[in-house]
């Protein structure tokens, strides 16, 4: 009996610790957000202050090729008149040349929590 215990045990065990971790109910919204960001689109935005500046976007117009550099998150969370909403009509339906990037609805509410947050740190606008 005991012996059945103990391997019961340990096959449960074994099972939580295979399914890898698990999201806390509690955990904080921008942090979730900026792994996020981090997983989307760090290719071309500027996340976090301690990320290398991305290279510009190619973007092919009438007159050839043209350089686009995307703002870093910092930047945009600080423009005017961007609030929550707005993030969340550019991201859901965003204009040329920022791709659709297929987001939940928690992820996309991460992610705006993420910026949100940065409209409270001061810095030197990374």
């Amino acid at each position: 009996m005991r012996l059945s215990v103990v391997l019961l045990s340990g096959v449960l065990l074994g099972l939580a610790l295979a399914s890898g971790p698990v999201a806390r109910a509690d955990e904080d919204p921008a942090a979730r957000g900026q792994a996020l960001a981090r997983k989307y689109c760090a290719g071309c935005h500027r996340v976090a202050f301690e990320q290398a500046i991305p290279p510009p976007v190619l973007i092919e117009t009438e007159t050839g090729e043209e350089e686009f550099k995307a703002p870093s998150f910092w930047q945009a969370a600080h423009q005017e008149n961007r609030d929550a909403a707005y993030f969340r009509s550019y991201i859901h339906a965003p204009r040329d040349p920022m791709p659709e990037e297929p987001l939940e609805p928690a992820e996309l509410d991460s992610i705006i929590a993420y910026l949100m947050s940065l409209r409270g740190q001061t810095g030197n606008g990374w």
